[in-house]
């Protein structure tokens, strides 16, 4: 069916309409030149019929093709370079949204099916990957297997990869909701509704699941994974990371703090020491671990790779493939709403934990602030509201929360964009050659299995302006 859009008069701003309104509003076309269409409707009839054929023969080229581009000398062919605009009007409205739909999975499937190329490939190369080792007294992998039994579908859960959008997706599923993820709490996203963990069942009888079940892991750019585990956890207000794995560090570092908590541990020496410790042999949080340590690709069946680069274009595609309903129209905006709410409970909730870490609670909402700004949530150019300790302290759950959500309504996207790649760019620079050079090492697997490149400042991130201190201060001077 053919819609003919019209264009309608708002009394809220354009802008405003189409990012808080669920009601899509088309203005590719008026209502005079609808009208003038018709009339013409006789005269355009063999064109009508021309468009319709070339539509045709786009769809079969490109399923042929795989090729999700438009072939501009196709349309030379069929149609008179006098054409009127009228005629390029319609056809941009008609827009051809079913050959995008079969190209767009067509390039999902071209990528999972690349990726899992590029693993069998370094399998094949590296023989000490074929087997699942395990290290004694780490962690155990097997609590992060995922078993969705009425799905047919095994989950490997990896952090700081999206695995916790994906527990809720599965809940979500298990309840037949057509719905929203970032609905579900995070802490609640955890109750294995929808799915249960393997960490009872031996690895044969894993293995075996994996060889008659579909089987999805997400993977993520070592230097990334690594800068958003350690603002998540040890730069953020995150008391029991400090207590434990922060400490670590600082002792290593020959600072004590005396029974108190590790606040301020750098980026640089967080990576010094964790890279230290793969290196080594150690054990490693998993939040930090090699991505392949937690699936083992080359030993279990994997069918499909996601990353975390991709996110929302591999879970529409594998939603789809198993058969789940998902509603990601606001993808971004649930996002960003999503990190907001998890942040505020966490800062509000353990607030005495934190100020009982000698970390006071102005800096514990600056340093909410920071992060956020840094992931991408509110711009840079925001300043934290808060100007000293004593107003720090009154403010309620409520207030902290609309603030950071009128300062994200208030970004602009290239902000965004911008302050997510600056506030990176500066953590990388900070870090000595041999600590990058450790990182290459320590992490070679993920890089060549799932295609990584080991340069971590690519493209306009290697030109990129940055200022030391810019972002990511320990906190505000008052």
């Amino acid at each position: 069916m053919v819609t003919f859009p019209i264009s309608v008069k708002l009394s809220v701003p354009l802008h405003w309409y189409l990012r808080y309104c669920d009601v899509p509003v088309l203005i590719d076309m008026d209502m005079a030149l609808m009208v003038r269409t018709f009339r013409a409707g006789l005269r355009r009839s063999t064109l009508v019929l021309i468009v319709f054929v070339a539509g045709v023969f786009l769809a079969l080229h490109a399923i042929r093709t795989g090729d999700d581009t438009v072939p501009q000398t196709i349309f030379a062919s069929f149609i008179p370079v006098h054409s009127s605009t009228k005629t390029t009007a319609i056809m941009k409205s008609l827009n051809y949204s079913s050959t995008t739909a079969l190209t767009k999975a067509q390039s999902a499937e071209n990528r999972f099916r690349t990726r899992l190329q590029r693993i069998q490939h370094t399998c094949e190369k590296k023989t000490n990957l074929r087997g699942i080792v395990l290290k004694p007294d780490c962690e155990e992998p097997r609590k992060n297997f995922l078993n969705v039994e009425n799905k047919h579908v095994v989950f490997c859960a990896i952090e700081k990869t999206g695995s916790t959008f994906w527990r809720r997706i599965f809940q979500m599923a298990a309840n037949g909701a057509d719905g929203h993820p970032s609905l579900i709490k995070t802490a609640d996203a955890y109750n294995q509704i929808g799915y249960r963990s393997m960490e009872n069942m031996n690895w044969k009888e894993i293995t075996s699941v994996f060889q008659t079940s579909n089987s999805i892991m997400f993977v993520r750019n070592p230097y990334w994974r690594l800068f958003s585990g350690w603002l998540d956890k040890l730069y953020s207000p995150n008391w029991i990371y400090w207590m434990i794995h922060a400490d670590e560090v600082a002792r290593k570092k020959g600072q004590l703090y005396m029974g108190e908590c590790a606040n301020d541990v750098s980026f640089v020496d967080f990576v010094d020491h964790l890279t230290d410790s793969i290196l080594d042999g150690q054990c490693v949080n998993g939040h930090f671990s090699p991505s392949h340590e937690h699936c083992f690709p080359c030993a279990l069946n994997v069918t499909y790779v996601g990353k975390y680069e991709t996110l929302k274009e591999d879970t529409i595609s594998l939603t789809q493939n198993l058969g789940i309903q998902l509603n990601l129209k606001d993808f971004e905006r649930d996002a960003a709403k999503d990190a907001i709410v998890d942040a505020v409970d966490w800062v509000f909730a353990e607030k005495d934990k934190i100020v009982g870490c000698k970390v006071t609670f102005h800096c514990a909402l600056f340093r909410v602030w920071s992060r956020l700004q840094s992931r991408g949530i509110i711009s840079r150019d925001i300043m934290f509201p808060y100007k000293s300790r004593g107003e720090a302290a009154d403010v309620t759950y409520d207030e902290f929360y609309q603030s950071l959500t009128l300062a994200h309504l208030n970004s602009e996207a290239s902000a965004l964009k911008l302050g997510r790649k600056k506030s990176f760019a500066q953590a990388i620079r900070s870090l000595p050659d041999r600590v990058i050079s450790k990182i290459k090492h320590a992490f070679i697997d993920d890089f060549e299995m799932f295609d990584y490149s080991l340069n971590p400042l690519e493209q306009d991130l290697e030109t990129l302006k940055t200022i030391p201190g810019e972002y990511l201060q320990t906190c505000p001077l008052v």
